[in-house]
């Protein structure tokens, strides 16, 4: 296995290996690779399932190769996930990524679940190909509950009164500019420039992602805040891994994968993101939560 000998990095748990004709589990051939070209916007491989059946839930690697689409990498890791095994470590020729951390709860909607803020989601959609890529940033905000920020139906839960949850300053006049005015549902983020990072050209040297790691620090994401990443199919997976590694350097916990996967755009972004630092971005959260914590 080259590719992990080229990153100096020991295989966690179980292997998965993407290769140029197969996808192998522990080196041997499970199914062709043909089997995800043909349908590459699944995310079921029935051969590897098969092959998982009856293997105990443990850690385990995923190794590709750098320029293997995203969409390879996807149906393998979701397979695997609906298989039982996790969390995933990352493994191409340019680096290690991970571990995936847990899939976090389903929060239960409960009546009378009183909120003491809001917090955003952050959500990262990675384009392009092999050519060029770049990052789009987004936040969606939900009430904190119990500390953590839960993604419950607004008929789920209520919040105390603008005063009480933001006293003073600039946050209590935004969460009430919410009550009287509403607030947007979703905000796109940056950073100073406008853009989440300049964009990836195939001949750069990856400096891109140590901008995106500036600009998730610079808006105030933490490790407590969820943040989902969902790359377009035929991104490389050296991408996903520059741009995973860039989130965990921002020191933000490593991104959930969902099912969904974004598709289409129409080229590089316009540079005009809404939010571009951590001020910004609680007061958008404070105003959200003032146009959405009363019910009638």
């Amino acid at each position: 296995m080259w590719l992990i000998m080229a990153c100096s990095q020991a295989p966690v748990g179980l292997d998965v290996s993407i290769t140029a004709t197969s996808v192998q589990v522990q080196g041997a051939d499970v199914v062709p690779l043909r089997e995800i070209d043909a349908w590459p916007l699944d995310a079921d491989l029935p051969g590897l399932t098969a092959a998982l059946a009856g293997v105990p839930p443990q850690p385990y690697t995923l190794t590709a190769r750098d320029n293997d689409p995203w969409y390879r990498v996807r149906t393998v890791y979701l397979t695997a996930t609906k298989a039982g095994l996790g969390p995933a470590t990352f493994v191409g020729g340019g680096g290690v990524s991970g571990p995936t951390s847990a899939r976090p709860a389903g929060a239960a909607c409960a009546a009378g679940a009183s909120a003491t803020a809001a917090r955003p989601t952050t959500r990262m959609d990675l384009f392009g190909d092999r050519a060029e890529a770049w990052v789009e940033l987004s936040a969606r905000f939900h009430p904190v509950l119990d500390g953590f920020a839960a993604d419950l139906p607004l008929e789920c839960w209520t919040g105390p009164a603008c005063d009480l949850t933001y006293p003073a300053g600039s946050a209590r006049e935004s969460c009430l500019s919410g009550e009287r005015e509403g607030a947007a549902d979703r905000v796109t983020l940056g950073g100073a420039s406008g853009c989440a990072a300049p964009i990836a050209k195939a001949e750069g040297d990856g400096s891109w992602a140590s901008d995106l790691t500036t600009t998730l620090r610079g808006l105030g994401l933490s490790a407590g805040d969820r943040l989902l990443i969902s790359p377009e199919p035929l991104v490389p997976f050296q991408r996903f891994l520059e741009a995973t590694r860039a989130v965990t350097a921002a020191g933000v916990a490593f991104p959930t994968i969902p099912e969904s996967m974004v598709q289409g755009n129409d080229g590089p972004p316009a540079c005009t993101a809404e939010i571009r630092d951590a001020e910004a971005l609680g007061l958008a959260a404070a105003r959200w939560y003032g146009a959405n914590h009363l019910r009638d």
